[in-house]
């Protein structure tokens, strides 16, 4: 497994084998520390934890 999210190589494979695929962009640390977020890295947990809860509810779609 190689590449980037905008085009990675497994993405057909496990789409062929009915496997769903997420890729989340978040705020990264010196944004967060631009924004006065304390500590930084609640901004990008907190994001990905939205995003999982999201995708946890359209499962069944």
């Amino acid at each position: 497994m190689k590449g980037d999210k905008k085009n990675p190589d497994f993405l057909a494979r496990c789409l062929e084998s009915e496997i769903s695929v997420v890729s989340i962009n978040y705020r990264l640390i010196p944004d967060a520390i631009g924004e006065k977020i304390n500590p930084p890295v609640k901004a990008s947990q907190e994001e990905a934890a939205r995003t999982l809860q999201f995708v946890r509810s359209k499962s069944a779609e």
